[in-house]
């Protein structure tokens, strides 16, 4: 019997982040899903943008190196950019505006997004693009405006869970 492709987690800047910098919040659910991708039930995609956001460590040592091993995993596939993606990007980065839509900021808000985060960023709708061009099944983030859109738009329209790692999410076979 042939076995079943992996699934696909894209995981943004403040996953690798704070997997690098061992944040307790973040690490438990972040060693769940690389446990998932060591069993060979999923990958990890890094898009090219979040790639180059990984600058720093907390301890203000650069982070380059990180990277690079943690790139050398066998479950973690690269993502590059396309002309697609790039075109995505902006469709998303202008749908995603919210200045101009009173409604949907408010209940971006009431779903907990700061009253500051008004628009999806460049780098935040290229990573979202780039989920959706590789068909992820998730798109692991803590960003709340991420998250937001996520429930309120690209699960329904792409099949994409977007959001923080949650183990009950993962109904893989034994």
């Amino acid at each position: 019997m042939p076995s079943k492709t992996p699934e696909l987690f894209v995981w943004d800047t403040c996953c690798l982040l704070g997997l690098f910098n061992n944040e307790q919040d973040k690490v438990a659910g972040l060693r769940y899903e690389i446990a998932e991708c060591e069993s060979g039930r999923a990958q990890i995609g890094i898009p090219t943008a979040v790639m180059g956001e990984v600058v720093r460590l907390n301890d203000d040592q650069p982070a380059d190196k990180v990277l690079e091993a943690f790139l050398e995993n066998r479950f973690v596939q690269p993502l590059n950019t396309t002309p697609e993606i790039g075109v995505l990007t902006s469709k998303l980065g202008f749908r995603f505006d919210l200045r101009g839509q009173p409604e949907l900021m408010q209940r971006a808000t009431e779903s907990g997004c700061p009253p500051d985060q008004r628009r999806l960023k460049a780098k935040d709708a290229e990573i979202l693009a780039t989920a959706i061009f590789y068909k992820a099944v998730r798109l692991t983030t803590y960003d709340p405006l991420l998250r937001f859109i996520g429930s309120e738009f690209v699960n329904a329209e792409y099949g994409i869970v977007v959001g923080p790692p949650d183990s009950s999410f993962l109904p893989f076979e034994s």
